[in-house]
């Protein structure tokens, strides 16, 4: 079986190759499979990634969900303070996802990946945190959009490597979270390696076809 690495190369390669408008015309063509899933329609609340880059882009989905009255939070990462970098400065090691109520409430955050605005994610302005401040999202059923370079046709994902969403999945487990992965087609592989505590996606959204997770 292929290595991890050498799969993220590969994917990072053909994601590079793509144009910005080969990226958008694609992402719509996902957000129309995806607002057709009964788990869409069925949804009250959608934890959406915020896209970066060639990543599948997920603004139509949320502004789609707005229209039909759903809730729409999106990842916040924040800095316990214990890693820091060469310069002394703390790192982000784990992430909430904020309620958002239109764009104007994001902002440019870690590696240029839009967030929630400080404000309303509990920092004040002098740095300082406050969870019970912020507008964390405390759903209990929650269709959840997963970013991620590569899939295969059980579910497996292999993501950036920040492991912020299987940390954040761990300690949710009071949650009913629905997986669902979009992507382009070279980003499907039939088998991808895992490891026992890998998160499996519910749903991985393919151009032209909808992959069921299968527990092996």
């Amino acid at each position: 079986m292929r290595q991890k690495k050498e799969i993220r190369a590969e994917v990072s390669a053909k994601k590079k190759a793509l144009s910005m408008k080969e990226v958008e015309r694609m992402s719509l063509e996902l957000k129309e499979q995806f607002c057709q899933l009964d788990a869409y329609k069925e949804a009250e609340c959608i934890f959406a990634y915020m896209s970066y880059n060639e990543e599948v882009r997920t603004m139509p989905i949320i502004e789609q969900a707005w229209k039909d009255g759903k809730r729409v939070a999106v990842p916040k990462t924040y800095a316990s303070g214990a890693k820091k970098n060469d310069k002394g400065v703390a790192i982000p090691d784990f992430m909430e996802f904020i309620y958002i109520r239109s764009m104007e409430d994001c902002t440019k955050g870690y590696m240029g990946i839009p967030e929630p605005k400080d404000e309303i994610c509990g920092i004040d302005e002098a740095g300082d945190l406050d969870l019970s401040k912020a507008q964390v999202a405390e759903e209990k059923k929650v269709l959840l959009l997963m970013p991620g370079l590569a899939f295969d046709r059980s579910g497996n994902r292999i993501g950036y490597g920040g492991g912020f969403y299987d940390k954040y999945l761990h300690y949710h487990r009071d949650v009913a979270f629905t997986l669902v992965a979009l992507c382009f087609d070279f980003q499907v592989y039939d088998r991808i390696p895992t490891k026992a505590h890998d998160e499996k996606m519910d749903l991985i959204i393919a151009p032209g076809e909808v992959i069921e997770r299968k527990d092996s």
